[in-house]
């Protein structure tokens, strides 16, 4: 149906719908946002904890392929 075709009130009500599809999207874009920081910091946090320690700490990959060596390995 074209918008020509469609009543105020059908027009009113689509734009209420697509209103409020963009708030759902903001909404889920700042989530994700506060998601993200939220795992640098966790991250930030790990590496912080994994170079100071005095133990040798690793990762392997699927392969079993060294990713990553704590600072105490070198």
């Amino acid at each position: 149906m074209k918008d020509t075709d469609k009543t105020k009130q059908q027009l009113i009500t689509e734009l209420v719908e697509m209103r409020q599809r963009v708030t759902e999207s903001e909404a889920s874009q700042a989530e994700s946002k506060r998601a993200e920081m939220a795992l640098r910091e966790s991250e930030q946090i790990s590496r912080d904890v994994a170079e100071s320690a005095l133990e040798w700490i690793w990762e392997a990959n699927t392969d079993g392929k060294y990713t990553y060596a704590s600072p105490a390995y070198e």
